[in-house]
């Protein structure tokens, strides 16, 4: 059975909740005077889960996939930043390889469902015949 609401999305829960552990490493007092560090690493952690939102609610499996696409590359922004982090001693290397099992846990779960959502036929290209998909381009 499928997800009856993006959150309950395990790629979701995953991206938001790196975007609450982003949130608090920019008001560690060192980060938080680097505001454009702050600016940045706040919009790529918080694009991921709304991203993964926006796309689930498409309804059509390509759609969702091209929102997919867009979290993962803000999962991968994301992590350029925290390693960003870490060598402006914002955060320690504890806590940074931390981040970075959450940040490859979240990838998985988005690429999985990637995967699952690039196989599904998107159900208007079965309702049309080979003829009426190629007159229309597709």
């Amino acid at each position: 059975m499928g997800a009856k609401c993006y959150q309950e999305l395990v790629c979701w829960q995953l991206a938001r909740d790196l975007c609450v552990r982003v949130r608090a490493i920019t008001e560690y007092p060192a980060a938080a005077k680097d505001f454009d560090f702050c600016d940045d690493i706040r919009r790529s952690a918080r694009s991921s889960p709304a991203n993964i939102a926006e796309g689930y609610r498409r309804r059509r499996p390509r759609q969702f996939a091209q929102f997919l696409k867009m979290a993962l590359a803000s999962i991968d922004e994301t992590e350029n930043h925290l390693g960003e982090a870490l060598e402006a001693r914002y955060i320690e290397l504890v806590e940074y390889n931390d981040l970075l099992v959450l940040v490859k846990r979240t990838r998985i779960a988005s690429q999985r469902l990637l995967a699952y959502l690039e196989q599904c036929q998107d159900p208007r290209d079965r309702s049309r015949s080979p003829r009426t998909r190629r007159a229309r381009g597709q």
